[in-house]
């Protein structure tokens, strides 16, 4: 029973719907890309300190409020406990109380900083916020699955072209000498294929490295095996 739907049989749909999903997909989130870099530009327009509102900021581990003499004794106690502390000359007290009050002004200025921007989220910048995060997982997540898109169309294009005996020729084979023929030579591609796949796989075990992307490593062994054994079963059962 041949199903049609819209002008289209179920395998057209099988092989191509796919395809167009992931072109879409495709240009969805190349589009995306683009559309974030404007949000933040906008953002940056409307707040000035919206690169940094959307951040969650840590609040400072240090005390805005720190004691400085107890500060500079326990420094100048930890100098004198030390058997090289005085190697070269004895710890200097004004030194260090300047430096911990420098410490300490640093330190104010970065929770004035965190406070600042913290008083300006609003329910504005949360909503504005939620936006640009999405966007940027989305950008995020194609420029890290663009590999994996393109592997899925590349096979799922050659097992169509493939079981459709669709493949690009001088002319269609048409005897079974010719089908036999064009199998074989295709199984013996594939089997190559499959093979350098195999190995491709093996040696980046074998370099002791973490393997980057290595499920495209696996996707190169599976499709062309795939490919591989619809080839070696078109040798045996030629099309009438």
């Amino acid at each position: 029973m041949n199903v049609t739907i819209f002008s289209r049989n179920l395998r057209e749909w099988v092989s191509s719907f796919p395809i167009f999903v992931i072109l879409m997909l495709v240009l969805l989130l190349s589009v995306g890309e683009n559309i974030n870099a404007q949000i933040n530009r906008l953002g940056n327009f409307i707040w000035s300190d919206y690169h940094l509102l959307r951040l969650d900021l840590a609040k400072p581990t240090c005390d805005p409020n720190v004691d400085v003499d107890a500060r500079v004794n326990e420094i100048l106690n930890a100098s004198s406990d030390d058997p090289f502390g005085d190697l070269f000359s004895a710890p200097d007290p004004e030194a260090t109380r300047q430096s911990v009050l420098n410490e300490q002004a640093i330190c104010q200025q970065k929770h004035a900083e965190v406070e600042r921007v913290q008083a300006q989220m609003s329910d504005e910048v949360l909503a504005f916020r939620s936006v640009d995060r999405a966007l940027s997982w989305l950008s995020q997540f194609s420029r890290d699955n663009q590999s994996t898109m393109l592997v899925t169309m590349l096979f799922i294009c050659a097992l169509t072209a493939t079981l459709t005996y669709h493949h690009v020729g001088l002319r269609p084979m048409q005897t079974v000498l010719e089908h036999r023929v064009g199998a074989l030579a295709q199984v013996i591609a594939n089997a190559a294929l499959t093979y350098s796949a195999y190995h491709y796989l093996i040696n980046g075990w074998a370099s002791g490295t973490v393997i980057l992307n290595e499920h495209i490593r696996w996707s190169y062994l599976f499709g062309f095996g795939a490919l591989s054994l619809v080839t070696l079963v078109q040798f045996f059962r030629v099309p009438a």
